[in-house]
């Protein structure tokens, strides 16, 4: 007996029937449109779930990146503290440099620089028998003014001129020191005052000119 359509393919359908009463076709309107709803009010879920789950991923970015961007912050902040400090030192280092090449004698003040050892060795009632400035010895920034002195006292006289150098509103040093006994009982100080100039200054008439090498002190 020949089998129709419908019987030979009928026992495929309970793998494809879904569970749950079925769903005739020619059922009432109000179930069907239940049915719609049911299935438009799923596809939205699925929907608003995946878009929830893209903000969610948004909102983990931006917290990320406010993160990262409040770390640089604070540490541009303390780069920005360190070079305020620096920019303070810069300043103080300016402001010491700015004093100490107010002591440093120009030109027009070498008679006043020599002057004043002159008068320093007055006042401790020494012989002064040599002050002369020596040539200019140029550096990179400054010129160095070298000045040989002889001069003759007791040793406690020339103590205390050497100290009174130091005091005096130049910068001014002691080299090539050398005390040897004098005549009359009394010691001879032959030394060496190195001094710095600038170099943008012109040179004093009555100076030697400038040197191209070292200059040799006193032996």
């Amino acid at each position: 007996m020949a089998l129709s359509p419908t019987s030979r393919t009928g026992w495929l359908w309970p793998a494809w029937r879904l569970p749950g009463p079925p769903i005739r076709v020619d059922a009432p309107a109000a179930q069907r449109l239940g049915l719609c709803a049911l299935t438009f009010a799923g596809v939205l879920l699925l929907l608003w779930l995946g878009w929830l789950g893209a903000v969610q991923d948004e909102l983990q970015a931006a917290q990320s990146a406010q993160a990262r961007l409040r770390k640089e912050f604070s540490a541009k902040l303390k780069q920005l503290q360190a070079l305020e400090d620096l920019q303070a030192q810069q300043v103080a280092r300016q402001q010491q440099l700015a004093a100490l090449e107010a002591q440093l004698p120009g030109p027009r003040d070498m008679e006043a620089l020599l002057s004043d050892i002159s008068r320093a060795g007055v006042v401790r009632a020494l012989t002064l028998e040599l002050l002369r400035p020596e040539a200019l010895v140029r550096h990179d920034l400054y010129a160095e003014q070298r000045i040989t002195l002889r001069l003759s006292g007791r040793y406690q006289d020339l103590a205390a001129f050497s100290a009174d150098l130091a005091q005096l509103p130049w910068a001014l040093s002691i080299s090539n020191f050398n005390l040897t006994p004098a005549k009359d009982g009394n010691l001879l100080m032959l030394a060496q005052l190195r001094t710095l100039r600038p170099l943008s200054v012109p040179q004093a008439p009555g100076l030697p000119p400038p040197a191209t090498g070292s200059a040799k002190g006193p032996t």
